[in-house]
């Protein structure tokens, strides 16, 4: 509507001769220090539109209008075939009332025509606005290009790439393994249990990173289902009283065409840990959080082992 419109309420509740009239939009003018009811109707225009909209405009300048304050001024926006008819009105019975070919802007003081949109205007904007929600899920649709516009987007890259297989092998894969290797070592190397450590890339079984790295850089494997794993087992020996404990650990680092996952499989469940697009490496806390849920779910389940066995010596 432009400058000086001050929004003062929607369905805006009067009173008269006992019944209640709601005006649709209503606002102030600053500058015109006028009222301005606006009125929506759907269809195409009847003339009791304008007999209400005098009556609208009644009620407002009696109820609302103070000392220094000009009459008010009705727009009906008429929306018929697809298209919207707008006008102004004044609270006037001597001069003619209506929308479109009535042309009563024509009529309004010259100080009010320069404050106020055209009808020209004011039609165009309102025809742009119900081309775009004639869909219902036009203004979706708009929210969405919106949002990708303000979107910091990167060019997608693909499997294909060698350089970047290279990169993400040395960057990302050998040190994860390693980091893992290290840490079930420490962890479970010593005591009562027996472990045993394998990795690979898709269907290749391989039993250190020293051999992964020459597998790797030989073939450059570069397939779709393209997966680097490695996978660790754990076994207690036989107790007395108690069954040989047993549990596998695996982590998957599988590509997609524009994204990878590391996902983690344990003796119950599988979970995706970390997920990314192709120009993403992970971070050195991200590696270090993967290889810390490797270890964690591996502690869990000996914690419940133990606990069971814990158990069972105190029932005996």
């Amino acid at each position: 509507l432009g400058d000086g419109f001050a929004f003062m309420g929607r369905q805006k509740k009067f009173e008269a001769g006992g019944k209640d009239y709601f005006i649709d939009l209503l606002f102030y003018h600053t500058k015109l220090r006028r009222h301005i009811i606006i009125e929506l109707k759907i269809g195409e225009f009847e003339p009791e539109f304008v007999s209400k909209m005098n009556l609208y405009l009644g009620l407002a300048d009696d109820n609302l209008k103070g000392e220094y304050d000009e009459p008010a001024i009705g727009l009906i926006l008429c929306k018929t075939n697809n298209k919207i008819i707008a006008e102004y009105a004044l609270r006037d019975t001597s001069k003619p009332i209506g929308i479109a070919e009535y042309k009563i802007a024509q009529m309004l003081p010259d100080d009010i025509k320069g404050e106020l949109p055209s009808i020209a205007q004011i039609e165009q904007r309102m025809d742009e606005e119900l081309k775009e929600k004639l869909s219902p899920t036009g203004e979706r649709l708009k929210a969405i290009r919106e949002k990708v516009k303000q979107m910091q987007l990167k060019p997608l890259l693909e499997i294909e790439s060698l350089e970047l297989l290279d990169q993400f092998f040395q960057k990302t894969i050998k040190k994860l393994f390693l980091q893992i290797i290290n840490e079930v070592t420490d962890n479970f190397g010593k005591e009562n249990f027996t472990q045993k450590l394998r990795m690979g890339i898709s269907d290749k079984i391989i039993y250190n990173v020293k051999e992964l790295e020459k597998v790797f850089s030989e073939e450059k494997l570069l397939k779709k289902d393209l997966t680097f794993f490695i996978e660790y087992s754990l076994g207690a020996f036989k107790m007395s009283g108690h069954k040989e404990f047993f549990i596998e650990e695996i982590l998957e680092c599988r590509f997609k065409k524009h994204w990878y996952e590391f996902k983690l499989f344990g003796p119950i469940n599988a979970k995706v840990v970390l997920e990314k697009m192709h120009h993403e490496t992970p971070s050195k806390n991200e590696i270090n959080d993967i290889s810390n849920a490797f270890v964690l779910d591996i502690i869990a389940h000996v914690e419940h082992f133990l606990n069971d066995v814990d158990r069972k010596n105190t029932e005996s």
